[in-house]
């Protein structure tokens, strides 16, 4: 670990409480999961169990991946873990992980239960119907179709050059009603080729309110896909600059209420793999949510947006209007 000394430089520490043994890592994630406002770490490894790592000041750490149920699967054992996402796919204000893993093995879900505390939510999301001998890599959790809850992409490719299943589709989880997921994407060619893919970023590149995507592949050109989803909701994209917390809002969580219901995003470091996504925080709001709004007829103050920053500070600024990009400057 590096500590950054604010002239543009850093010096290296040997932070306490961060193992020294040798890991085969291949994924991190930075991010609040303990709701404290400071940044903690979780880290995947390959066929070792991954890692949670608690921050309790600066530079110490405590390791929590077993007790908080997130080192292995269901079962007790080690998969070969490298993609990394955080979300909140059962929308129940709690941030959730999934890890993409190797062949013979399920993607891992777990749901946040609160507190540094997570449930092992694979099969009770009927993540395991998705399953085609894939190695899952780069990933994300996002609301490809402004519905209101996050679906998942994972971009898929095999280790070994001449294995028949070297090539595999990427695959699009679209999360029903936060209960489960279902394979989508069947008439998208880009999601029925197979490909011997790697890395994911994901962001609003033409800026139309739909998450688009950008995947790496082996000895192949980067693929460039527009989201040409026809979803009837609304979106809202909202970007931070910190001046007290850091400058990229790393660990900064934003709650949106859009009449009676609500929705938490957060802004995370690192995830996906070998790749990192647009910083700015996405949110896809259902029709049933927005008509008020849309028709003129919602009253002040029925959308807004919290925004709880690493410093300690709050900004609670009221939503005119849907459909459109916010600036939101700490302090300010």
């Amino acid at each position: 670990m590096y500590e950054n000394l604010g002239d543009g430089t850093f010096a290296q520490r040997t932070p306490e409480g961060l193992g020294d043994e040798s890991l085969r890592g291949l994924g991190v994630i930075a991010a609040d999961l303990d709701g404290d406002r400071d940044t903690d770490l979780y880290v995947t490894n390959d066929v070792e169990p991954n890692l949670l790592y608690r921050n309790d000041g600066p530079f110490r750490w405590t390791e929590l991946g077993r007790r908080a149920s997130v080192a292995t699967n269901d079962q007790g054992r080690a998969e070969g873990s490298t993609g990394v996402a955080i979300g909140d796919y059962y929308n129940d204000q709690k941030f959730d992980l999934w890890v993409t893993n190797c062949d013979d093995e399920y993607c891992a879900l777990h749901r946040g239960m609160g507190r540094m505390s997570f449930s092992y939510a694979t099969n009770a999301a009927q993540i395991p119907v998705t399953d085609e001998r894939s190695i899952g890599w780069g990933t994300q959790l996002a609301d490809f179709d402004l519905d209101g809850d996050e679906d998942i992409i994972i971009i898929n490719g095999h280790l070994e050059r001449y294995s028949p299943y070297h090539d595999q589709r990427p695959q699009l989880l679209e999360n029903i009603d936060g209960k489960y997921f279902v394979l989508s994407g069947l008439d998208s060619k880009f999601f029925q080729t197979p490909q011997p893919g790697r890395g994911l970023a994901t962001g609003d590149l033409d800026r139309d309110g739909r998450i688009d995507l950008v995947v790496t592949r082996i000895n192949a050109n980067c693929g460039l896909i527009r989201n040409e989803s026809r979803g009837q909701g609304a979106y809202l994209t909202v970007r931070l600059v910190g001046t007290q917390s850091n400058q990229d809002a790393i660990g900064t969580v934003l709650t949106l209420k859009a009449g009676e219901r609500s929705w938490v995003r957060q802004i995370a470091g690192g995830g996906s793999y070998a790749s990192t996504h647009d910083l700015s925080v996405h949110f896809g709001i259902p029709a049933e949510a927005t008509a008020a709004q849309k028709q003129g007829t919602s009253q002040p103050g029925t959308t807004s947006l919290r925004v709880d920053w690493p410093s300690g500070q709050t900004t609670e600024v009221a939503v005119p209007k849907l459909d459109t990009e916010m600036l939101i400057i700490e302090g300010e």
